[in-house]
């Protein structure tokens, strides 16, 4: 169990340092799909060739992609693609989806890259490319705290058909649901903030670093890891259908990430909960004094 409070995530920022010189502009929310949009053959070299980086993002996922205290859009993800966008030389267009239009949202095109903790389904699978893995997550519930020693097993939530389950709008935990606990009351949620101003959710299922973060920004909540439950959430970044070159450059980006230590740190940090130190850039009379040095 991860019965801990703490108001930290809701504290949390992009450092300073990780979105110096890149160039990052919202776009509201498109009226309707723009269907007749041109998609180009060559994803990444449309990217490199309008310098611009087209960033999908739904932000209910905390630690993923979620907004802090001040309404800034943070998060692991978040963190990521700052540091995409350097790497490409490009800038920055955050573009917010609806998670139920996101696979026609990648057909048209309306951005290049989606992001915000999206597990990997089948369905999904097969109507857009997705990236390798880059975060693998246990199966676990986020529950209220006066019920959690209820829920140490999937035995024990079975044998208690009493629990009302919070079923957050997603095709696999919904089938997951419906069979293995037929017989426990459902109450449908649009977003996982909805089991804060529904009182008579006990639970809902979630990936553990989801669950985990927001048992520690929320009171009265707690991320369990029950026996029995299920196989984990892989985490990916999905793409438009047929963007190869895009997604092959994303995934060996993403191993590059993890050999020179950046997404663990991120992970650490974002993930984990845990604050990194505060490392002051040191005096330089070349940047501090004549400015020719970033």
């Amino acid at each position: 169990m991860w019965p801990v409070h703490s108001p930290s995530y809701q504290q949390f920022s992009i450092p300073e340092e990780l979105k110096e010189g890149i160039v990052v502009t919202w776009e509201t929310k498109p009226d309707s799909l723009h269907s007749d949009r041109t998609i180009p053959a060559n994803a990444l070299n449309d990217i490199r060739s309008s310098g611009v980086l087209r960033v999908g993002y739904y932000d209910g996922f905390i630690p993923f992609c979620y907004r802090n205290s001040s309404g800034e859009l943070v998060g692991y993800d978040i963190a990521m693609m700052y540091l995409l966008a350097r790497d490409m030389n490009v800038r920055l267009e955050f573009v917010p989806y609806d998670a139920t239009l996101l696979m026609e949202e990648l057909a048209t095109r309306e951005f290049d890259i989606a992001i915000g903790g999206i597990t990997v389904t089948p369905q999904r699978l097969s109507m857009a490319n997705a990236s390798n893995p880059y975060e693998i997550s246990s199966y676990a519930v986020l529950a209220r705290n006066n019920v959690a020693h209820k829920l140490l097993s999937r035995e024990s939530i079975i044998n208690d058909s009493t629990l009302c389950i919070g079923e957050y709008n997603n095709p696999l935990l919904m089938e997951f649901i419906s069979s293995n606990f037929p017989k426990n009351p459902v109450v449908k949620i649009s977003s996982y903030n909805d089991i804060l101003k529904t009182p008579e959710i006990d639970f809902v299922f979630w990936s553990l670093d989801k669950a985990s973060a927001f048992a520690r920004s929320h009171e009265g909540f707690t991320a369990i890891v029950p026996k029995h439950l299920g196989p984990p959430f892989l985490m990916v970044y999905f793409m438009p259908r047929g963007a190869d070159p895009l997604t092959d450059y994303i995934n060996y980006w993403l191993e590059l990430k993890t050999y020179d230590g950046m997404s663990l740190k991120l992970k650490d940090h974002w993930i984990n909960g845990n604050q990194p130190e505060n490392h002051r850039k040191r005096w330089c009379i070349l940047r501090d004094v004549l400015h020719i040095m970033r």
